[in-house]
């Protein structure tokens, strides 16, 4: 009795392998088992293959605990080679320079150099004379025809200078000839007018005239020829 129950048993088993096998054995078994099924705290590293958990799988936090902290600065490497030099830049402007007189007294601005002799100077007027290196006379130059315009008679009213559109409008009109210390020095100002005048003035006096002139502008008296003791010489500022 005993015998035909334990080959029942044994049977049976054998129907209930083949059947799990036919129903697709382990793969089958894996779709019954969920997160449910697996008690907290059963699942070790061990359980856990090598390589199986990726960082994307790692919650924000885990993966915020992974930064290690900045470690400290390294030190400074060495010194590199120095560059090929770059290629020359423009040329700066000529610094302020004044001139001077043989006793080391101070004329005036540097303006520039008449046919690259004869300084022209700046005086603190504002207005530009010219002087030679004649070291026997303290003369300056008047490279502006000693004139003085007017469109009254008897040089009365407003008189006008013009630069014959040649020299540059800081160019000061002297009437005297020769242009001795202590001569007045006009300059023009406003804007440029063109009349015929009625009267003119230079180192002869007053007399009637009817030149048409342009460029004209109004003569206002800037200064006085200062005393020089020549050769002047150019020094630079400071």
């Amino acid at each position: 009795m005993r015998g035909r129950k334990l080959r029942w048993v044994v049977t049976a088993l054998v129907a209930l392998g083949v059947a799990f096998v036919a129903a697709g054995g382990p793969a089958t078994a894996k779709k019954f088992i969920d997160g449910g099924d697996i008690a907290p705290g059963t699942v070790g590293g061990r359980q856990i293959a090598n390589g199986a958990i990726s960082v994307r799988k790692l919650s924000r936090r885990a993966r915020r605990a992974l930064r290690g902290s900045t470690g400290p600065k390294g030190a400074t490497g060495a010194t590199g080679a120095a560059g090929a030099q770059g290629p020359a830049g423009p040329r700066g402007p000529a610094g302020a320079a004044r001139f001077v007189d043989r006793n080391g007294t101070v004329v005036g601005d540097v303006f520039s150099y008449y046919t690259g002799l004869y300084p022209e100077v700046m005086l603190p007027a504002g207005v530009v004379i010219v002087f030679d290196n004649d070291a026997t006379n303290s003369n300056a130059l008047s490279l502006i025809p000693g004139t003085l315009y007017y469109q009254q008679a008897a040089c009365a009213g407003t008189p006008y200078m013009t630069t014959s559109g040649v020299l540059p409008l800081e160019f000061g009109v002297i009437l005297e000839n020769p242009a001795v210390p202590g001569s007045t020095v006009y300059k023009g100002v406003g804007s440029p007018q063109t009349f015929t005048s009625v009267s003119i003035r230079n180192a002869s006096g007053c007399s009637a005239s009817a030149t048409r002139v342009s460029n004209a502008y109004e003569a206002q008296v800037a200064t006085t020829v200062p005393a020089v003791v020549k050769p002047l010489h150019q020094v630079p500022v400071g």
